[in-house]
C-alpha cells in the first residue's frame, strides 16, 4: 500500500521563529534558504525506511526547471544526480506519522515555492505546501552572509532607520521607515 498523506504540521511558528520570519508572518511558513526547517507529515501508515522512498519536487517561478536551478527534486534515501540539491532528514517516525528535516541549498533561488511528495515512483504527487523563501544572511554559505550581527539587525531586522539623501555638496540624514515587515502583503510573495 502506498503511503498517503492525510495532514500536514507545518510548525509554522516555531519554524519561522527559528528562521526569524515570525516577525513578518506567523500563518505562513517562510523560511531561509540553508537551514532546516521541520514538518510532520501524518500518513495511512506506518514509514518503513527500509522499503519506502520518499520524493520531493519543491519548484518556484512560472515555469520550474531543474537547469535554471528553480525546480530540484529530492529525496530519502538521497537522490543522487540533483542539482542545488536540497535534503530532507527523517528525524522521528512514529504509526501513522512523520517529522521530517528539509533543507536547501545555501544558493537556492529566493521566492514562493510549491512544495510536493510522492511515495515511490509512480505515485502521484501530493501538495505538501506553498511556502517562502528567503536569503539567509546568518548561514555563512549563502552568497549575502553578514559576519556580524550588528549588520544583521541593521541591514535585515530593522523596521526603521536613517537613510542619506542630498547632493555631493550637501548630504544630510533622514529617518526612514523600512517596511520589511509589510513583506506578507506582497504580492509576489
Amino acid at each position: 500500500m502506498a503511503l498517503e498523506i492525510s495532514k500536514v504540521e507545518l510548525h509554522v511558528k516555531e519554524n519561522n521563529k527559528e528562521h526569524r520570519t515570525d516577525d513578518v508572518s506567523v500563518k505562513r511558513l517562510m523560511v531561509r534558504r540553508g537551514q532546516n526547517f521541520k514538518i510532520t507529515l501524518h500518513t495511512n501508515r506506518q514509514f518503513q525506511p527500509d522499503t519506502d522512498t520518499l520524493i520531493f519536487t519543491a519548484e518556484t517561478g512560472p515555469k520550474p526547471s531543474e537547469e535554471k536551478g528553480t525546480r530540484c527534486v529530492f529525496g530519502y534515501p538521497k537522490l543522487t544526480g540533483a542539482k542545488k540539491a536540497w535534503t530532507v532528514l527523517v528525524q522521528e517516525s512514529g504509526r501513522s506519522s512523520m517529522t521530517l528535516a528539509i533543507s536547501s541549498p545555501a544558493d537556492a533561488s529566493v521566492g514562493s515555492y510549491n512544495l510536493y511528495m510522492r511515495e515511490g515512483s509512480h505515485a502521484t504527487p501530493q501538495s505538501i505546501t506553498n511556502m517562502v523563501l528567503l536569503f539567509n544572511p546568518w548561514c555563512t554559505e549563502d552568497w549575502v552572509h553578514l559576519p556580524k550581527e550588528t549588520e544583521r539587525q541593521e541591514y535585515v531586522m530593522a523596521e526603521e532607520g536613517i537613510i542619506y539623501r542630498g547632493s555631493a555638496d550637501r548630504i544630510g540624514p533622514l529617518a526612514w521607515n523600512f517596511g520589511q515587515v509589510r513583506l506578507q502583503h506582497m504580492c509576489v510573495l
